[in-house]
């Protein structure tokens, strides 16, 4: 089955909420009741301690101003609870949040609309605001265009993963989440969304980020650069080689794809897929260029952080090594 052109003036949308922790989830849910958007579902998925609180939550909300269901995931973990809630839901556009975020009054309006100007969009996020922070921290914003997306893509994850909508049938066809890169299974299903289809951000915020301590990318800060790291050489290969096909790296390594020494970058001006055209293919050009970022970005050596900015720019366009930019 191919991705759904959805063509009612109101389709129904599902608000897919993953939740461990019910701390701030009556907060998120109000955000969601004021949405002057119609036709909306609101589906929490419990893992973790929440399921404990299935009957109460039930009970609480009975009275909800939205459609609102809760399940349990009997698996843990938030790949699980995001892949059971996609199952579940019967509505095309799925639009994600977080337990512990909130939603601006006209996000899921704005992005329906969007969608309905051109059937090739597959997902379509917006712009982050940070609160309930003693920091005057301010997000720098995230690529608006399909081109812009796509050229970041190499170097961070470019949607704000609680403030997208997308198309359900373009996620299951991607292969939805997968739990290979923990804490990043956003920026992974990303890198296979974009096969099918247009990805881009609205101008407009469309979540309050929450900043707190118990965050995921707080707690698991190590285990998520590690995966960082890997997924960086499975976007290369995937980009070398197509989806599916073997390593064109010849690791031994505990941690796949690592770059730790500045003598491991020689080997890519021998590498095969270099002979292959690689310099003559932008997005090559630029995964490979996102590959070396990542890598001389986490690295401590000293000796190659100097060469970050050369390296980076001359892969992206080689003719800027001529200019004074580098």
């Amino acid at each position: 089955m191919g991705i759904i052109n959805i063509k009612s003036v109101d389709p129904g949308v599902t608000v897919l909420i993953p939740c461990n922790s019910t701390e701030f989830l009556a907060q998120c849910l109000n955000s969601i009741a004021c949405q002057d958007y119609s036709d909306i579902t609101v589906l929490v998925v419990l893992n973790g301690k929440a399921i404990h609180e299935y009957k109460a939550l039930t009970q609480q909300f009975s009275k909800y101003s939205r459609k609102l269901k809760f399940v349990i995931s009997e698996k843990e973990g938030i790949v699980n609870a995001l892949n059971l809630g996609l199952e579940l839901s019967s509505n095309e556009f799925i639009a994600r949040i977080d337990a512990d975020d909130l939603m601006p009054p006209k996000r899921i309006s704005l992005q329906v609309a969007k969608f309905a100007q051109d059937s090739e969009i597959v997902c379509i996020g917006g712009q982050l605001e940070f609160f309930d922070t003693s920091s005057e921290q301010k997000h720098p914003g995230y690529p608006l265009t399909d081109k812009e997306f796509r050229h970041a893509l190499y170097r961070f994850s470019p949607l704000p993963h609680p403030g997208v909508m997308y198309k359900r049938t373009a996620v299951e066809l991607a292969g939805k989440y997968r739990e290979k890169f923990p804490y990043i299974e956003d920026w992974d299903l990303w890198i296979r969304l974009a096969e099918q289809g247009k990805i881009f951000n609205l101008p407009e915020l469309t979540v309050f980020y929450r900043v707190h301590s118990n965050q995921s990318t707080s707690l698991h800060e190590t285990v998520q650069r590690k995966s960082i790291r890997a997924l960086s050489g499975e976007i290369l290969n995937r980009t070398l080689n197509g989806p599916g096909q073997e390593s064109a790296f010849d690791s031994h390594n505990s941690e796949p794809y690592a770059i730790t020494r500045l003598s491991q970058v020689t080997f890519l001006a021998k590498a095969p897929f270099v002979k292959q055209g690689l310099f003559g293919q932008k997005a090559k050009r630029r995964a490979l260029a996102g590959y070396l970022y990542i890598h001389l970005i986490s690295s401590s050596s000293k000796q190659i952080q100097p060469l970050i900015p050369r390296i980076v720019i001359s892969l992206i366009d080689p003719i800027l090594i001529l200019r004074k930019f580098v």
